[in-house]
């Protein structure tokens, strides 16, 4: 067990968005790479081939020297080695997809079936030889290791794709209740995991069925986690003007 956990994504996170805010502010303006990039990004295809190339080019010797959930790193600041440098790879196509805009053409929206049957053949594709890997028939099955590991890179890509798809095809339709999700989005993740975590280990002693008691965390850790945010958006936009206005009187005063 890793002293970070399942948390040890977010302060990876953090590291990334600090490197991109930083490039962003202090790199080099590369017309041409951008250029490239614009002919890439706008084409769904494109993107799709590229991102899965470079994710297995990086994914598979990694995975042939670290197993699947193996870590490496200095005390809390660990990270799992095969799949850490996924998450970078992933985090950079997201940045430059929103840099260029999903209008520009990105996952046409006429597309979105092929892209969730794609990612529902990918899953077979590497939940098959993984488990007979997990069997240990991985020796008497040649090159199976080499299919679990394609497979999941082309499950990762096309989950991506299809997902997002998805959503520009049927999310366009206006929920209040969605709304205030939505706009409580951050404020959500940065609440969830503590509630979620006190939440299964209260209703762990309860006879009930996994799914009910999956179903009570689900909507415990929403409904609790959206009125954290909601409270600390009112209570900053209150404090706000009284430390602004405070801040200019002491700065006044000198």
């Amino acid at each position: 067990m890793s002293p970070a956990g399942p948390l040890w994504f977010l302060w990876f996170l953090l590291v990334l968005d600090i490197g991109a805010a930083v490039l962003f502010r202090f790199g080099p303006r590369a017309h041409f790479l951008s250029s490239i990039l614009n002919k890439i990004v706008t084409d769904p295809a494109r993107l799709f081939i590229v991102l899965v190339c470079v994710s297995a080019a990086v994914y598979f010797p990694l995975a042939a020297i670290y197993p699947p959930w193996q870590w490496i790193g200095y005390g809390p600041f660990e990270i799992q080695a095969a799949f850490a440098p996924q998450y970078a790879i992933y985090f950079a196509a997201g940045t430059a997809v929103g840099a260029f805009g999903l209008e520009r053409g990105l996952l046409p929206v006429r597309q979105w079936h092929c892209w969730v049957l794609g990612s529902i053949a990918a899953f077979l594709l590497w939940i098959g030889p993984t488990a007979l890997i997990m069997k240990g028939e991985a020796t008497s099955v040649g090159g199976l290791q080499v299919v679990a590991d394609l497979g999941l890179m082309l499950f990762v890509g096309t989950a991506c794709f299809g997902m997002i798809a998805v959503l520009l095809r049927y999310g366009t339709v206006r929920w209040q209740i969605i709304d205030q999700v939505s706009e409580n989005g951050y404020g959500i993740y940065f609440y969830h995991y503590p509630v979620v975590l006190w939440l299964q280990y209260a209703v762990l002693g309860i006879a009930f069925a996994a799914i009910a008691k999956g179903l009570i965390v689900l909507m415990g850790a929403l409904s609790l986690s959206l009125a954290a945010s909601i409270v600390t958006n009112r209570v900053l936009s209150t404090a706000g003007p009284i430390l602004n206005k405070a801040g200019y009187s002491v700065f006044k005063s000198f």
